[in-house]
């Protein structure tokens, strides 16, 4: 039984003893003549938590709090009251503590039989079926292709690809989304940029355009347009918006190429990689723009066509054709909106830097002016990142001019620690990452502390193997509950209550947008086995492999309860788990 599942027969329990007791009178309604029970209660309304101080249970819930105002008692009669009615072998101990809370014990025969779940379940164990297949589309990354992935975009990468996982594991149908701004002013830009190079390069007097992009890459990307095409823009003249044209959109397909390339290093792949172009060269603009017409959405002023943006709470409304007759960026977001619709996702998820927050009144009137909720978009907005080594600020990249590189940072700290750094706190935080801390090979480091438990535990099992104790997980999955219960310090029933936490803990990341929570849990887990192995180390009666071979098969099965768990979530993130290190 999954906590899921424990929590929810708390609710039913706490839900027939309420009854069961406003059916015999012992609950009496403040209102004379009025229901017994409060109008519109029932299990899914009671609320069930872990308890912050384990001193209080494993489960306790605030329902006698909840409900005492619609009763002619206090808060500490009331919950005598309920927990008082539930009998159930799932606990252990029902008590009741002042102001009101209904405190729940889970009888360790419970956790033995989770613990053997867990053992059965192995590689699904932690999944869940929260989505029920629905289909999400999830929009991460999304740099303009005018220049190398930065470590900040690469953060918003690595927390796309790992809630997209989470997403998966929820039971969700996740397609994974690349939206790639391939037309319009910025890549005008880069093509002027590039052919200022170009002509730079090949021995002219250039000025580079203000408004244009620094770095090596630019130069880098002037030279393999020599290579390709000779001197045939060397001169500037009337074929210079012919060439700024073919600049940007070479230059634009060889930048976005690099990204992907650097994210697929990363261990991030795209489902889809959707063209801003496409928009235009298909039907997507005209059909959107039609429609908003057709529904009194536009007017014009100035000799632009404007959103009323403000219909929908945004700030201000919006220009959607300049007085030039150019779109903007504007109507390309809501034609984009509509095609994820039109592709049958009922859910959005888009990911965006903090420089974008300004962004998300604009998109959620764009999906409301479709006919869509606004709870069908959620915006996701992340911090930045600070790289620091030996303490002090990495300097910034000469490649790319104004920033470090992401692919500069995987070549020094890895993938499995720059992925792990970059979700382990909370997304709307600022992020300092450490990049001596993520080098170390020492539990100072997470994701080295994370590995290494994994390792070790294939190590015990690999040492009990050794010394002829039977070591498969078939064999131990189908031990009986009577071994697993020579089990019985207060260390291992930790482990495994904690163990069968990981389904509720996902859950709760998926719902609250929050993939740190993952990491939180795993690096807590762990702390639980480290101090029991510890133990072993100085107490005989702690030790994993002994003698005992019957209570050595119930350690295994907890070494492979942490093993499964850890190796788990370490999936989940997209970060390895290695037998041995």
């Amino acid at each position: 039984m999954a906590v899921q599942e424990t929590i929810q027969e708390i609710k039913n329990a706490i839900f027939a003893a309420v009854s069961a007791a406003a059916s015999e009178g012992r609950l009496k309604p403040k209102e004379p003549g009025a229901s017994p029970l409060p109008e519109g209660f029932d299990a899914s309304k009671v609320s069930v938590e872990p308890p912050r101080d384990k001193s209080f249970g494993d489960m306790s819930s605030n329902v006698a709090m909840k409900i005492c105002k619609y009763y002619a008692m206090s808060p500490m009669d009331l919950a005598s009251a309920v927990a008082s009615g539930i009998a159930n072998p799932l606990f252990s101990k029902v008590e009741f503590k002042a102001p009101g809370f209904i405190n729940f014990y889970i009888s360790d025969d419970a956790v033995y039989e989770h613990s053997i779940g867990i053992l059965k379940q192995n590689e699904n164990f932690g999944n869940i079926n929260l989505g029920q297949g629905m289909p999400v589309n999830v929009e991460f990354g999304s740099i303009n292709p005018t220049g190398p992935i930065s470590v900040s975009h690469g953060r918003q990468v690595v927390l796309g690809d790992i809630f997209s996982s989470m997403l998966e594991h929820a039971g969700y149908r996740v397609t994974r989304e690349y939206y790639c701004n391939d037309t319009g002013n910025q890549i005008y830009n880069l093509g002027k940029s590039v052919l200022a190079r170009y002509r730079e390069a090949l021995g002219e007097k250039v000025e580079f355009p203000e408004d244009g992009y620094h770095g090596e890459y630019v130069m880098e990307l002037a030279k393999m347009l020599i290579d390709k095409i000779g001197e045939k823009y060397r001169a500037a003249g009337e074929k210079d918006e012919e060439a700024i044209a073919e600049f940007g959109e070479f230059s634009q397909k060889i930048m976005i190429k690099e990204i992907l390339d650097v994210c697929g290093r990363m261990g991030v792949k795209y489902d889809v990689v959707y063209s801003e172009k496409s928009l235009y060269e298909g039907d997507m603009v005209p059909k959107t723009l039609e429609f908003l017409k057709a529904n009194e959405l536009t007017y014009v002023k100035d000799d632009a066509t404007w959103f009323r943006s403000t219909k929908f709470a945004d700030d201000k409304d919006r220009v959607i054709i300049k007085s030039d007759g150019r779109n903007t960026y504007a109507l390309s977001d809501i034609a984009y909106h509509k095609s994820k619709y039109d592709r049958g996702f009922k859910l959005l998820i888009t990911f965006l830097g903090a420089d974008h927050h300004g962004y998300t009144q604009r998109l959620y009137a764009a999906i409301q002016s479709l006919g869509y909720s606004k709870d069908t978009l959620k915006i996701l907005i992340h911090q930045f990142v600070t790289m620091l080594r030996d303490g002090q600020v990495v300097r910034m990249s000469k490649r790319a001019a104004n920033y470090v590189e992401l692919a500069e940072l995987l070549s020094d700290a890895g993938v499995d620690a720059t992925r792990y750094f970059f979700i382990m706190r909370k997304m709307d935080a600022h992020l300092e990452f450490d990049i001596n801390l993520a080098k170390s090979q020492t539990t100072d480091n997470p994701v080295y502390y994370l590995q290494y438990c994994h390792a070790r535990c294939h190590g015990i099992i690999g040492e009990a193997r050794n010394r002829g104790h039977e070591t498969s997980l078939d064999a131990i999955a189908s031990l009986p509950v009577s071994t697993l219960k020579r089990l019985q310090s207060p260390e291992e029933i930790d482990i495994l209550k904690k163990a069968c936490e990981l389904p509720k803990v996902l859950e709760d990341a998926v719902k609250t947008f929050g993939p740190h929570m993952m990491c939180h849990y795993a690096e807590d887990f762990v702390k639980l086995f480290q101090s029991f192995y510890t133990k072993g180390k100085n107490d005989s009666g702690f030790r994993i492999v002994t003698d005992d071979r019957e209570l050595t098969q119930a350690r295994l099965a907890l070494m492979y309860v942490v093993l499964i768990t850890i190796r788990n979530v370490l999936r989940m993130l997209g970060v390895n788990a290695p037998e041995r290190m």
